[in-house]
This record gives C-alpha cells, sequence and structure tokens, in this order.
C-alpha cells in the first residue's frame, strides 16, 4: 500500500509539537481542543523542524528582547523589588542573563538532536557540561564568590548550546539559529 503523501505544514501555526508519541499526540489534541492551530513534526520532516526552530527561536529572540536589556541594563532597579538583601547583585543577574541568551539563541537544537536519534550525543554533551560547570565553579567561586557563580553557569550554558547547535547541523544538516545562513538538511 502506497504512503500517502503528507500534508504541506501551514505558513501560521500556534504550536509545533516535535514527536507523535503518545504525550506529543495527546498534547495535539488537548490543544486542538482549545482551538489552537497545531502541527506535529517528525524526524523525516528535517525541513519544516528546521523552518518551524529557526522562527519559533527568532520571534522569542524578539519576544525577550526588552526584557534582556532590562536585565543587563537596568538589573539593579528590578532586583530591589524583592527586597533590600539582593542589593549589589545586579552583574550577578547581568551575567546570568548573557547565558540565558546564548540557550535562547541555540534554539531547539537540543531537542532536534533527540528527536532525531542522536540521545547518546546529547548524554555525553550533558556529561561534559556537567564536568565543565563543576571544573569552572571549582575554579571561579573562591576567588569571585557569587559573580563567579553566575560566570560558571553563563559560560557553561554558552559552550553547551554551541556544542548542540554544531552536532545539529554536522549531524543533520538543521541550523536553529535564526541568524545564520540555513542548513542543508540531510536526507
Amino acid at each position: 500500500r502506497p504512503e500517502p503523501a503528507p500534508a504541506a505544514v501551514p505558513q501560521r501555526i500556534d504550536v509545533a509539537i516535535v514527536g507523535s508519541g503518545y504525550t506529543g499526540l495527546s498534547a495535539a489534541l488537548t490543544l486542538a481542543r482549545a482551538g489552537r492551530s497545531v502541527v506535529i513534526l517528525e524526524s523525516g520532516d528535517l525541513g519544516e523542524i528546521q523552518r518551524v526552530g529557526r522562527e519559533g527561536t527568532g520571534l522569542m529572540l524578539l519576544a525577550a528582547s526588552p526584557l534582556v536589556l532590562l536585565f543587563v541594563l537596568g538589573s539593579e532597579p528590578v532586583l530591589f523589588i524583592f527586597g533590600s538583601g539582593f542589593a549589589g547583585a545586579g552583574s550577578v543577574l547581568a551575567v546570568l542573563v548573557v547565558g540565558q541568551v546564548f540557550n535562547l539563541v541555540a534554539g531547539p537544537a537540543g531537542n532536534v538532536l533527540m528527536m532525531c536519534g542522536y540521545e547518546p550525543l546529547v548524554r555525553n554533551t550533558l556529561i561534559f557540561s556537567a564536568l565543565l560547570s563543576i571544573m569552572l565553579c571549582a575554579m571561579l567561586i573562591p576567588v569571585f564568590g557569587a559573580i563567579g557563580a553566575a560566570w560558571a553557569f553563563s559560560i557553561n550554558l554558552a559552550v553547551e548550546n554551541m556544542i548542540f547547535v554544531y552536532l545539529a547541523w554536522k549531524k543533520l544538516g538543521v541550523v536553529t539559529v535564526p541568524f545564520l545562513p540555513k542548513g542543508t538538511v540531510q536526507a
């Protein structure tokens, strides 16, 4: 029996779910019942995964930009909201935000790798990341205190996400970073 041709993915969707396992289908059904436009992507749909990942990451960057600017440039007033005990920790917040920007820019690269059968690469990257984190914390916290911990976290998060982006490009041809050239998706 011939396989049916895949339906074209609409240009505008509310939610993209990667994987049609029980959880993915259950989430899709719940969201569709709530009136959301939902598409389910499988590992064979790498071109669509790349498109949705890049567009979603771009939108998240756009949406997060005002908060990033606020937290980096005006972190002290933001922290004052939480009480005087946070006074002077603005630089720590700013450094932590920088690490999260790397996480945001990478998009769903790690998730794409896991969905496409590269769980061992993700596991190995996370093990390396944990060891790097321990090493950075051991080096930076005794010397710099809280700001050292923030730098250790942010450097580790940046390295981990750069590895995921590289592996998604190298193994699958998928580039999830919206301002980098699109990858040539592997068949």
